[in-house]
Parts: C-alpha cells; structure tokens; sequence
C-alpha cells in the first residue's frame, strides 16, 4: 500500500500520515517533500 502513495496511485489519508509523523519523529513536511532538512519531533 505505501508504494502505490509513492508512485500516487493512492493519496495518503492524513491520519496515516499523522502516524508516520510520530513513528519516525518528523515533520510532515519532510515526508512530503516540502523540506530537506530533518528535524526530530519533541
């Protein structure tokens, strides 16, 4: 399922993407591209 977000076969739900959020600690502007730079979650 997350590859089909990847190539956009699929929009990734907001609440799925709240959870990688806190799971890998970023922003979700990293995950989405907006930024680079990778800064930890408090």
């Amino acid at each position: 399922m997350y590859a089909r977000y990847e190539r956009g076969a699929n929009e990734l739900p907001l609440r799925h993407l709240i959870t990688l959020c806190r799971y890998y600690r970023v922003s979700a502007d990293y995950i989405l591209g907006f930024t680079d730079e990778m800064r930890p979650l408090p």
